[in-house]
């Protein structure tokens, strides 16, 4: 009887993905929340289905492969340190889904599939982040090696330096100057948040001209 008395089914609709990001928040606090990947999962395969000639199953195949190249890494930890490579504004947890919507839209027809092929990409390239024994450079490997013991906020930058495919050579340049940045700023009690911007900024700068803009 419990299964099919006391209870009440209730209604709401709500004209914003940022509120219903927030109500699932709230709903689910004491259960398995809904994150901004299940969400953009979601839409992503919708997408799928109603405009494109891959399949569900294909997509599907396709994101599980992005997660399971990041291991146990916070997956929207990694959505947002992707979307700083693609804006140039602030990207908050709760806007996560909007501003890949906003992606998505930007790169029609057939942006869902465009953006999950983005995402393979940036999750590939971020899992050599994570273990730096999958990339084959000792010089890159060591420098990622030191950072992941005391700093998050360089992949954001890292993240799209290998996305760019730059000369070897530029790329351990580029690597060691944030290395050092990275540590004389954590050792000197610097604002994690405002080395994040900093390299967000100098990146977009980077993407703008890649073989003349001298970063940091």
């Amino acid at each position: 009887h419990a299964l099919t008395r006391n209870f009440e089914i209730h209604t709401m609709v709500l004209i914003s993905e940022d509120d219903a990001y927030t109500l699932f928040e709230s709903l689910n606090d004491r259960g398995l929340r809904l994150n901004p990947g299940d969400l953009l999962k979601t839409f992503t395969l919708d997408e799928v289905r109603q405009g494109s000639a891959e399949t569900i199953d294909n997509a599907i195949a396709r994101w599980d492969d992005a997660m399971t190249s990041l291991g146990d890494f916070d997956f929207t930890k990694f959505l947002r340190h992707f979307l700083l490579t693609r804006t140039t504004t602030k990207v908050q947890n709760r806007k996560i889904f909007s501003e890949f919507k906003n992606q998505v839209q930007r790169l029609q027809p057939g942006g869902a599939v465009k953006n999950l092929g983005h995402i393979e990409i940036a999750a590939s390239n971020y899992s050599k982040l994570l273990a730096p024994s999958l990339h084959p450079d000792d010089k890159l490997r060591d420098s990622f090696n030191r950072m992941s013991l005391y700093s998050q906020t360089h992949r954001v930058f890292l993240l799209g330096m290998l996305e760019l495919q730059l000369e070897l050579q530029d790329q351990q340049r580029l690597t060691r100057a944030i290395e050092n940045l990275s540590y004389r700023w954590i050792a000197t009690g610097g604002n994690a948040q405002e080395l994040e911007t900093i390299y967000q900024q100098q990146l977009h700068l980077l993407k703008a001209n890649p073989i003349t803009t001298n970063c940091m």
